[in-house]
């Protein structure tokens, strides 16, 4: 477990897993390195270099959904003193996407302290708590040259075993600047196991007509063959439209399990509810195309290398786990506000017809917003008509609906759980939000200490536990 836990973590670093790259509405997608100012998109490559994409005044960043504001140093306007992410004004934890695949952690806020020749990224929360953020680390250090470029990567996790952690990546750059490979240092130091899939480093090469963007991101095995090669194809806009993935002879398609697609759909307010949403796990397809409109991005479609339509896998809720299945799923599409915002979610299969996320039945996801912009609730359809989930666990009843209310730090202070009669249920929660406790509700709440606390209730309203 520790060796996959790492080998995730090595793949986010090194952009080796397929993921969704958003781009909010406008129409300047012209890619620059973060400055002043509010923007549509954020990503950062493996180097912490940022850039930013689609610019918007102060005032529109009110409405414009997911932005980030960025702050250079007072001292040193050539640089970043912190980045904060918020949806329509308010607060919001989302996901660090990387400059061209893969997410690299959440945050609502990155602090980044200089010293000498390092500079130190910490991370944290929409309530102002520290987390684990960039490379899943509590903190993250750089360490630069005289030419103030990142050499190498340093990730400080106080939580972690440091006989599994591998806390040292290596950068190298081309003779034009560019990063050209990664490296994860000390290996046979820090693992005391076999290390037959860590990839011993990720190259990186470009298009030399657009001589700053990626084409392909090869994983080399220890011993310099392929593991697996992306191929990267863009849009006139810089978007990707299209990755082609290869493998080493001694790999396998239906072997390969990439990360969870970790809702990098469901950005900015949806990120907290990944355990509530039954999208698809998927094991490495050779083909991913995606499919944008001017609001974002609208579909993503799996295929096998001739262009047919491949059935990937998707979670399915057992006793409050959240297992993988091989289950069909060949599209994902979304239907958007103006906003940008996500209003459904729907799956197809092979054949173009909806299939279903769970056992119950159901074939799209509905998100309902409050007038402020937060959401107000999720509900799943069967045939444009409310059906309920086996996300939950077996203990407790059917569940058809999870609505959420709001506290002032624009965070969900609690959520609740409801039947198809719209009467509120026990269940068990979703694992690793509730452990093993079964209830209605669960609020976060202040003591008189100003100490967050967690309290849960029955259907029937009775407090019946708090921690």
């Amino acid at each position: 477990m520790k060796i996959l836990s790492f080998f995730k973590l090595f793949c986010i670093s090194s952009m080796l897993i397929i993921a969704i790259l958003l781009t909010g509405g406008g129409t300047d997608y012209k890619e620059e390195k973060a400055s002043e100012g509010y923007f549509k998109q954020l990503t950062m490559d493996s180097a912490g270099t940022f850039y930013v994409k689609q610019r918007v005044n102060e005032r529109d960043s009110k409405n414009a959904g997911l932005v980030y504001h960025i702050e250079m140093d007072e001292q040193d306007k050539s640089r970043i003193k912190q980045i904060t992410a918020y949806n329509n004004g308010h607060k919001v934890d989302t996901l660090l996407e990387d400059r061209y695949l893969g997410t690299h952690g959440k945050f609502h806020q990155i602090r980044i302290s200089y010293e000498n020749d390092t500079m130190k990224y910490d991370s944290f929360d929409s309530a102002g708590r520290a987390i684990p953020g960039f490379l899943g680390a509590d903190s993250i250090r750089l360490q630069l040259d005289d030419n103030k470029k990142v050499t190498d990567i340093f990730s400080y996790s106080l939580g972690m075993l440091r006989d599994y952690d591998v806390p040292h990546h290596r950068i190298s750059y081309d003779d034009k600047g560019r990063v050209s490979t990664v490296t994860p240092m000390d290996i046979e130091r820090t693992f005391k196991v076999v290390l037959a899939d860590l990839p011993a480093s990720v190259k990186y090469e470009y298009d030399e007509k657009n001589p700053n963007r990626a084409v392909a991101i090869t994983s080399l095995n220890q011993d310099g063959t392929v593991k697996i090669k992306h191929t990267l194809i863009y849009d006139e806009k810089g978007r990707v439209v299209r990755v082609e993935n290869y493998l080493g002879e001694s790999q396998s398609y239906d072997k390969i399990e990439s990360l969870p697609l970790e809702l990098e759909f469901i950005q900015g307010p949806l990120s907290f509810i990944r355990n509530f949403q039954g999208l698809p796990f998927y094991f490495i397809t050779p083909v991913v195309e995606y499919v944008y409109n001017d609001s974002g991005l609208t579909a993503v479609r799996f295929k096998h290398s001739d262009g047919s339509p491949n059935g990937i896998g998707s979670y399915r809720g057992v006793r409050g786990h959240s297992i993988p299945e091989r289950t069909g799923i060949a599209e994902i599409a979304v239907v958007r506000d103006k906003n940008g915002n996500i209003l459904e979610i729907h799956t197809k299969g092979v054949d173009g017809k909806p299939i279903e996320l769970n056992t119950k039945g159901a074939t799209v996801i509905k998100l309902n917003y409050s007038g402020e912009g937060y959401i107000d609730s999720i509900e799943w359809l069967k045939d444009g008509q409310p059906v309920t989930t086996d996300l939950f666990d077996a203990q407790g009843d059917d569940v058809a609906k999870v609505s959420f209310m709001w506290e002032d730090e624009d965070r969900p202070s609690s959520w609740a759980f409801f039947g198809l009669d719209g009467k509120p249920v026990n269940t068990i929660g979703m694992k690793g939000l509730s452990g093993n406790q079964v209830y209605h509700k669960l609020v976060h709440s202040k003591n008189e200490n100003g100490q967050v606390i967690t309290i849960y209730y029955d259907a029937e309203g009775k407090e019946i536990k708090r921690l």
